[in-house]
């Protein structure tokens, strides 16, 4: 298992800056935050914390809000998607105490994502 630097994971824990997700949207942070955390090692609700830092990343770095993937055609949603959950590996590692273990961890965030997606995602296209 990973080993985080549990002052850093608990920061994590307090109120993450304004981010704009429908209903639909913050269930799937949550569901995420399960399916992810369980298979790093990572309790869900600092989890939860770093997949709202990933959609703040990708908001910033799109300039517009997550709640605009709603409206984006499959394949947009796909990329959209994917990279949230490279932003999500991305801050994860910031956390990690062994720095070497970032590319284990983004494969295990990958594996545990793609799982996600094809099991339990069932939003239509």
């Amino acid at each position: 298992m990973f080993r985080f630097d549990a002052e850093k994971t608990r920061k994590l824990e307090r109120v993450v800056e304004t981010i704009e997700l429908d209903a639909a949207q913050t269930q799937l942070m949550r569901d995420l935050a399960a399916t992810v955390g369980a298979r790093i090692g990572l309790d869900a609700i600092p989890c939860h914390g770093l997949w709202l830092r990933a959609v703040r990343a990708w908001q910033t770095s799109r300039g517009m809000p997550a709640t605009a993937i709603t409206k984006m055609n499959p394949t947009e949603r796909v990329q959209a998607a994917t990279q949230i959950r490279d932003f999500f590996v991305e801050v994860a590692s910031e956390l990690l105490r062994a720095p070497d273990q970032q590319a284990a961890l983004g494969a295990a965030v990958r594996e545990a994502f793609d799982l996600y997606m094809k099991k339990y995602n069932k939003r239509p296209g």
